[in-house]
């Protein structure tokens, strides 16, 4: 190509139909499969297109691994989903330990529930497969099909090249409105002014001796932003925290020493029951803002 072209003409080409569906869901996140479930169960012929090997979105793809909002008024299919994770000790619901736990004077977080992005994954297929969903992972959704203003279907991207799927409903749960984008509807990015909160993925990591933590949050209440009044250890209450969010000293140590970004606020241990007792936890370095300020 001549160096004073700063594009490539593509020649055109015919797409083959991959298929025809009643709904293509675009996304396999939180609102995709809620999306796929939901309406396969109500009768629609429903395609999941994920680009992962495995659904789950953020929540298992970067380990963003918690339920946010008030978990005990939970409602609908995310409080189906929520006590299926908790049937399968991927998570701890506040609702379900309130009497269990008011004895140890610890309580669950009403506010977000800690849960296992791997079993995740295991329900999130298991719940699709029920309802009687198709999937197709390792796949992109590249572009819309739109005749007069109106969207009839997707492109999408995989080893097998580009192919068509058209659909009576598509549903976009990419997390960036990419096929709305791509359709030709306008994007706005809010807020204008202020912060937005950065998308951080979580760390897996092993080896942790859950005793020697609830030891330092004894020793160092200060350190956390919710700290509990009469911490101690065993599996069942340790697990009923959800997470560990501050750990305010080591933050500082880290930034002095220029080992952690300036701007990171706090450092989260989400917890869920089965990770006391494998001794794995998850790691969210929290509130990465300052740097995307508008």
């Amino acid at each position: 190509m001549p160096e004073y072209m700063d594009f490539l003409m593509e020649p055109g080409r015919r797409i083959p139909v991959y298929k025809r569906v009643g709904v293509v869901v675009c996304g396999s996140g939180s609102a995709g499969l809620a999306a796929a479930v939901c309406a396969a169960r109500n009768g629609a012929d429903v395609l999941l297109v994920e680009r992962n090997s495995f659904l789950g979105g953020e929540s298992t793809a970067a380990y963003q691994n918690w339920f946010g909002g008030p978990t005990d008024i939970l409602t609908g299919f995310a409080k189906e989903y929520a006590e299926k994770l908790d049937d399968r000790g991927a998570a701890r619901l506040l609702e379900r330990y309130r009497t269990q736990t008011a004895a140890t004077g610890i309580q669950p977080l009403s506010y977000h529930i800690s849960i296992e992005p791997e079993e995740w994954k295991y329900l999130a297929s298991d719940m699709v497969e029920e309802a009687g969903a198709k999937v197709i992972t390792n796949t992109w959704a590249v572009d819309a099909i739109v005749e007069n203003r109106e969207v009839k279907g997707i492109v999408i991207e995989n080893k097998s090249g580009r192919q068509a799927i058209f659909a009576d409903v598509v549903i976009d749960a990419t997390g960036d409105a990419d096929i709305a984008a791509r359709a030709g509807a306008s994007i706005d990015k809010l807020p204008k002014s202020g912060y937005l909160i950065a998308m951080v993925p979580g760390i897996r990591i092993g080896g942790i001796n859950y005793r020697k933590v609830a030891d330092y949050v004894r020793k160092h209440p200060e350190d956390f932003r919710m700290p509990p009044g009469d911490f101690h250890f065993d599996e069942e209450n340790m697990a009923s925290i959800q997470g560990l969010g501050g750990w305010s000293s080591l933050v500082e140590e880290g930034r002095k020493s220029g080992e952690f970004p300036a701007d990171l606020q706090g450092i989260g241990l989400q917890i869920y029951p089965a990770a006391t007792k494998r001794g794995i936890g998850y790691l969210i370095g929290s509130h990465l803002s300052s740097s995307i300020k508008e």
